[in-house]
């Protein structure tokens, strides 16, 4: 069973999910690790007067640590974060993950000048094509910008919120730019992700797509995780089979596991 290299708990502002009840369940499934990657976002903007999508280090190591040595016996638990990029954050990014014993580090890109394409005022004004290319352009420069990651968070995160569901959403309309980002990736010895989210969310695909996976082997890309981005337990290592398939049939020969940010590859 692959493990699950992107989950949330309660330490994300967007899940309520115990962490031991993902590793139980991680457990059951015949899992050998499980990898926590709860949200930091430091620029995301206030809601209701509090600040959204950040959480107290020492106490989510505290209480990681305490679950990876209860369970030590049955399962490898790694400690990990997501961290939102954009060049504003990246001096209080690179401090968080220099100062704790990260096992694994996931960039992602939710916002675009301060907008996030999970609400409807991100489309406004503006066409689906020009707000696509707009977080293409904020990723490109995201992952210029800042090195200190491992693996790119769901590349094509904003294909999820697209708000008309007839527009016909075509990678290669994008080419340019993706392959910009995905060669950056590369030659700076990162990877990318595998996220299954969409699947338990009744969509009927993975992200990114087997198109950009595709094309970040052929650009020479090898590391790889699985994450099933869950923000409860039951969708802990959801479709992992059919991901195994994709990424066989991708040209991927072994996804990748983290401890203390160095990558091993295990056979698929």
């Amino acid at each position: 069973m692959i493990s699950d290299y992107h989950v949330h708990t309660l330490f994300s502002t967007d899940s309520e999910a115990l962490p031991e009840e993902h590793i139980t369940k991680a457990i059951a499934l015949g899992m050998k690790e499980i990898c926590f990657t709860d949200h930091i976002d430091y620029d995301y903007p206030p809601q209701n007067g509090s600040q959204p999508f950040t959480f107290e280090p020492d106490e989510y190591f505290a209480r990681l640590s305490a679950l990876r040595d209860k369970y030590a016996s049955l399962i490898k638990i790694k400690i990990g974060v997501e961290l939102g990029l954009n060049p504003q954050c990246d001096i209080p990014n690179r401090q968080l993950v220099n100062g704790y014993p990260f096992d694994f580090v996931i960039g992602s890109s939710h916002l675009v000048d301060g907008g996030d394409p999970y609400y409807a005022e991100f489309w406004q004004d503006k066409s689906i094509s020009e707000c696509i290319t707009a977080y293409y352009e904020a990723v490109l420069r995201n992952v210029t910008l800042f090195n200190d990651y491992d693996v790119y968070g769901h590349l094509d995160y904003i294909r999820r919120y697209v708000p008309d569901k007839s527009f016909v959403y075509v990678d290669a309309d994008y080419r340019d730019i993706l392959d910009m980002i995905l060669k950056n990736i590369v030659s700076k010895g990162h990877g990318i992700e595998l996220n299954t989210r969409e699947l338990s969310n009744g969509l009927t695909h993975f992200i990114p797509t087997i198109a950009l996976l595709k094309r970040y082997r052929e650009l020479g890309g090898e590391i790889v995780t699985v994450g099933s981005d869950a923000h409860i337990t039951k969708n802990i290592g959801y479709a992992f089979a059919t991901a195994r398939d994709i990424l066989l049939n991708s040209g991927f020969k072994y996804v990748t596991t983290f401890e203390k940010r160095m990558p091993t590859y295990m056979p698929l």
